[in-house]
């Protein structure tokens, strides 16, 4: 997993942080006096290698001034993205009976999309699947957020 606090990171650019080298799982704790420096309210991008030939299934939580709550709690936690070559599934848990849309991008240089689906469940499991319909098509990248909208 990488981060960059400059624009998106790759693995060529000497820097961004590879936060969990050669891990298969982990936690990395960043704080305001990591190198590069954290500033509390700027902008920051995660990115997620894989350097298999097979798919991978991931989820990455980001928590924010939250010191040791880093096993749960209120809030919306990713718990996989799965992409194929015609659909992304994301699929997070938050509170039963709230009600999200999903943001997605193709480029972090420009504004955020907003699907038009309500997503909402009884339960606390939420998904969403875009195969580009109601999105824009499927390109070689697409960036996603989950924005929950009511309680």
């Amino acid at each position: 997993m990488w981060w960059s606090t400059n624009v998106p990171p790759s693995v060529t650019n000497a820097t961004d942080v590879d936060l969990l080298p050669n891990s298969t799982g982990g936690t990395s704790i960043l704080t305001t006096i990591a190198s590069p420096a954290i500033i509390p309210g700027g902008t920051y991008y995660l990115g997620v290698q894989n350097a298999n030939n097979v798919t991978v299934n991931y989820g990455i939580k980001v928590n924010f001034n939250v010191s040791g709550q880093f096993s749960g709690g209120p809030g919306v936690l990713i718990s996989s993205i799965t992409a194929s070559g015609s659909a992304t599934t994301l699929t997070w848990t938050g509170p039963a009976g709230a009600q999200f849309q999903v943001q997605w991008t193709d480029d972090l240089t420009q504004p955020w999309q907003t699907a038009p689906d309500i997503i909402g469940s009884s339960t606390s499991d939420f998904s969403y699947t875009d195969d580009g319909t109601t999105t824009a098509p499927l390109g070689p990248r697409r960036f996603y957020r989950v924005v929950q909208i009511s309680q």
